[in-house]
């Protein structure tokens, strides 16, 4: 049987054998709580991506890119870019006009926003065949679409048209305009990917018919674009007048 004296040198050896593995533990622990700072630093330097595309303005004049009748759609045709900044913008102006806004609707305005690429089509025709100038505000025979960079074209999830057009005379013609809403689903859901990739250098919006092809263009900003950028043209139509439009396909959200 081993006597005290034995003991304690084994004690001692057994100690001394630890020392290695535990200087070996404190050092890993400590080479983890670095990198794991240094990956905290890394990611709050790594720039932030775009989730989504942003408009270096909200308003797109109407543009012929071809075909023979330049004056299918009058000069004055514009689109607006209906994201959350453009409807919050007028929620803020109405309010401040002592309007009284209704809950639904704006609730209505946050959801179609949140869900869709909208454009807010302003179109006004003043063209020599009457027929076909009321036809094209309305975007009856009118193909629309947007041109992605490579090419291809993304079909709108829904169109609304204005319920009525307004008619002017314009010297010995009459002149048509209506609003229409254009909507684009925000992703694609075969390819689960967006419909418009954040880093695209522009969003062209086409309307073709009657052998002619008019754009509206909306190029990038490498920043969220500032609002006072285009805001006195995007805010000339009120929150309430889109409440129409808008309710008629609030459905679609429930």
């Amino acid at each position: 049987m081993p006597s005290a004296g034995d003991t304690l040198p084994s004690a001692l050896r057994a100690a001394h054998c630890l020392r290695p593995l535990i200087a070996l533990a404190m050092l890993l622990s400590l080479t983890a709580c670095q990198t794991g700072e240094h990956k905290a630093k890394t990611s709050k330097k790594a720039p932030a991506v775009p989730v989504e595309f942003q408009p270096a303005a909200y308003i797109a004049p109407i543009q012929l890119a071809h075909g023979h009748y330049m004056d299918l759609f009058s000069a004055d045709s514009y689109g607006v870019w209906l994201g959350s900044e453009v409807t919050s913008q007028r929620e803020i102006q109405a309010k401040a006009a002592g309007e009284t806004v209704d809950p639904k609707l704006a609730a209505a305005m946050t959801r179609l926003t949140q869900n869709f690429l909208v454009f807010e089509c302003h179109l006004s025709s003043a063209f020599s065949d009457m027929s076909i100038a009321y036809d094209v505000v309305g975007l009856r025979n009118m193909k629309i679409y947007l041109m992605t960079p490579v090419g291809g074209r993304c079909m709108p999830a829904q169109i609304i048209v204005g319920s009525s057009a307004r008619e002017e005379h314009q010297q010995a013609l009459r002149k048509y305009s209506r609003t229409c809403l254009i909507l684009f689903a925000k992703r694609d859901l075969f390819a689960g990917a967006p419909a418009v990739a954040p880093q695209s250098t522009s969003v062209r919006l086409a309307f073709e018919g009657f052998g002619s092809m008019f754009v509206m263009e909306w190029p990038t900003s490498a920043e969220v674009a500032p609002f006072a950028a285009s805001a006195s043209k995007a805010l000339q139509t009120k929150f309430t007048e889109m409440g129409g439009l808008v309710m008629r396909i609030s459905h679609i959200f429930d």
